[in-house]
């Protein structure tokens, strides 16, 4: 963490001085990922059969991806993946068939100012490599609650091959949008 000090010295007709110390503490965007099972940053998912569908929500694997808020501010998270099913199968990418939602794993870990549902929906996996979807706003700092739970859920098309299938997930954080000056074109972000 940055701090930045400037003490002033004043002096006053009688002689003595007066000292006054000013801090300004600089925002720290910082985040850490982790996964519920193994702690070793891949979700893995059961083997599947074309057309089968498998999440990682507590009722089936409860192998989600864990993001904590390790910086000094209320931070924004937006993912992105490169594509999980073979490009015989394009459709299959960026749609239905590659989803993510995400809740909170620590109570309070996402601001309510947003409006959030308490039932995340599932979101498209966006697997261009390079669009980022947004995934959480205000996701807070303090360690008591400042870690959110990202759950994917996969549907494997009835035309894909036989196969492991990987894909690299890109997890970014900017300062929050309602605690930053709107006027400040400032892009400070960190990536996991």
């Amino acid at each position: 963490m940055f701090l930045a000090l400037a003490i002033l010295l004043l002096f006053n007709e009688a002689g003595s001085d007066n000292v006054s110390i000013s801090i300004e503490v600089l925002p720290v965007i910082a985040i850490g990922t982790t996964t519920i099972v193994d702690n070793d940053n891949v979700v893995t998912f059961s083997q599947l059969t074309p057309g089968s569908t498998s999440d990682t929500t507590p009722a089936d694997s409860n192998d989600a991806l864990i993001v904590a808020n390790e910086g000094n501010v209320l931070i924004d998270i937006a993912i992105s993946s490169d594509t999980l099913f073979d490009t015989t199968t394009p459709s299959a990418n960026g749609t239905e068939y590659y989803q993510f939602n995400v809740s909170d794993y620590e109570a309070g870990a996402i601001d309510d100012t947003y409006g959030r549902s308490d039932a995340p929906t599932w979101t498209n996996v966006s697997t261009d490599g390079v669009t980022r979807k947004a995934a959480a706003q205000g996701v807070n700092f303090e360690d008591s609650k400042d870690e959110i739970r990202i759950d994917f859920k996969v549907t494997v098309p009835l035309s894909e091959g036989a196969g492991n299938k990987n894909a690299t997930v890109v997890v970014y954080a900017v300062q929050d949008t309602l605690t930053v000056n709107p006027t400040n074109s400032s892009t400070n972000d960190a990536a996991s």
